[in-house]
């Protein structure tokens, strides 16, 4: 865990061997309709080509994990 703030943002950072290395961020904002959950990542040591390649074909590419709405 890199942040822990309850009821406001939590971050933690993953790395590993093939994997690179980011730090992953959730803030939860109250809304009149129940809480707003904004994701985020910062890239420290991104994938490399091949392991890049490898994730679009599972995940598809970036704009197709962007999600609005309930």
């Amino acid at each position: 865990m890199t942040a822990a703030e309850p009821g406001r943002e939590f971050a933690f950072r993953r790395n590993g061997p093939g994997t690179g290395s980011y730090t992953w961020r959730y803030a939860l904002e109250p809304i009149p309709t129940g809480t707003r959950l904004t994701e985020s990542f910062d890239a420290e040591r991104p994938l490399g080509r091949a392991m890049t390649w490898m994730t679009m074909k599972w995940t598809g590419p970036p704009a197709a994990l962007e999600r609005s709405g309930p």
